[in-house]
């Protein structure tokens, strides 16, 4: 009953229509209404992938709201489903609806890529049950979806996803890390993730002020606790707000950046910093800059690392079955051009590593890999150190390798934007692999 009329002209019309229209428009400013929309802002406010399909070489949605750049609400109707093509890598996927454009038609038939698509239905009469049903020509938005390696200018998109590759198996391998275009909490997982970790580490912080002030109350001056007491004030009116916004959910991006930045600059304050000029929050760059602060509130919040020394995870996945790491590297990493440093770990000590690494490894763009290995050709230049950096002293279990940036396939590799992989032949049993950005 949310489906739209299409009003024709030489129609019959029926009190259904107009029942039925105003249905119609009370769900629409229902949805909208919800929604804490702000300059233009964009993105799925509910989104749910069927996983199941990934197995089968399809990616599938089986349900998704939201708001399209040009301002079109949308519910999906049905279940959208997508075959990936064969040796697709590192491609994003996008909710597309086309555009509306002046002289064009914007109703079409199932199956056609229109912008509204139509059907025909039986309306009811909600005031007299007993009247005959009317048939009636309906019609919901047409969204479809579509990949980035496409031609996308006449569409209004949403990026929902990233598919990092489809296997020799036929399996579709996501990026669980990406951070779809969204305008509701709900509708990020790895936001709602990265928020509850915030909140725990926050809570910790809070328990630990806490403690201090209760242990050290009457042993020392009511003005060298100020800086406990401060903390510990910030820390619990935040946590107060960031907890309500994880259990309701409903919260659009923007005003969590704000929540989010508002506890990191008076974080900043205690520690006697101004707050950085870069922390705004960039709708077109949400996972940048959700990045940036959600990374200064780990560093203030745990004080485990120095500020220069970035250390990133690899994605091990695809490590069992093809011997491969992926790594996706924030691209406000890349733009501070800091000094990759690749550390490797295991069974075979750092010693060996040293040796084997360079012969064991190749390391290039994710979509430049298959080549490299299945003609055995060398990637990026890997140079071991004959000790840690300064930086990383404290790592005497690793091995440490400089990376030339300089080479084709680093320069590819950050042109094209994509992941960075990592391959480690048999020669290297077990690894546990870091990259470092030392700054």
């Amino acid at each position: 009953m949310s489906s739209s009329i299409v009003w024709s002209e030489g129609m019959f019309i029926a009190p259904q229509h107009f029942q039925h229209f105003d249905i119609a428009m009370q769900r629409y400013v229902n949805e909208v209404a919800q929604l804490d929309l702000h300059a233009g802002d964009y993105g799925v406010s509910e989104l749910e992938l069927n996983t199941d399909a990934l197995a089968m070489g399809k990616f599938a949605v089986r349900r998704a709201a939201g708001v399209l750049p040009d301002r079109l609400f949308f519910r999906l109707a049905k279940e959208l489903v997508m075959d990936i093509p064969d040796g697709l890598v590192d491609e994003i996927v996008y909710i597309a609806v086309p555009l509306a454009i002046t002289g064009t038609a914007h109703f079409g038939e199932a199956g056609e890529t229109a912008r509204m698509i139509k059907a025909r239905r039986d309306l009811r009469d909600l005031n007299d049950p007993d009247n005959e049903p009317v048939e009636t020509e309906m019609a919901d938005v047409g969204a479809c979806l579509q990949l980035g390696n496409v031609d996308l200018s006449g569409f209004a998109t949403i990026a929902i996803a990233r598919i990092l590759e489809k296997t020799a198996e036929g399996r579709v391998i996501l990026d669980r890390a990406f951070m779809p275009q969204a305008v509701d909490l709900r509708a990020a997982r790895i936001l709602s993730e990265r928020l509850e970790e915030t909140i725990a580490l926050a809570r910790v912080r809070a328990a630990n002020a806490a403690g201090r002030v209760a242990t050290e109350t009457g042993m020392r001056s009511e003005a060298s606790l100020m800086t406990e007491r401060l903390e510990l004030q910030v820390l619990n009116r935040w946590l107060l707000v960031l907890q309500n916004a994880r259990h309701l959910g409903r919260i659009s991006p923007r005003a969590l950046f704000s929540h989010l930045a508002s506890l990191s600059v008076e974080m900043d304050a205690i520690l006697g910093k101004a707050t950085p000029e870069t922390l705004l929050f960039d709708p077109e760059k949400m996972a940048e800059s959700f990045e940036e602060v959600l990374g200064s509130l780990r560093r203030k919040l745990t004080l485990e690392k120095p500020a220069s020394v970035m250390a990133l995870a690899w994605n091990t996945e695809l490590f069992e079955a093809r011997r491969l790491l992926r790594l996706i590297i924030p691209s406000r990493v890349l733009a501070e051009e800091r000094r990759p440093i690749l550390a490797l770990s295991g069974p075979d000590g750092a010693t060996a590593l040293a040796e084997t690494g360079p012969l064991a490894c190749k390391l290039a763009g994710l979509s430049a890999m298959p080549e490299l290995v299945s003609r055995g050709l060398p990637g990026v230049d890997l140079t071991p150190l004959s000790a840690a950096p300064a930086e990383l002293r404290s790592r005497s279990d690793a091995a440490f390798f400089t990376i030339n940036t300089s080479s084709a396939h680093w320069q590819r590799f950050l042109n094209k934007r994509e992941a960075l992989a990592l391959h480690v032949d048999d020669r290297i049993s077990t690894v546990d692999a870091t990259l470092y950005m030392l700054g």
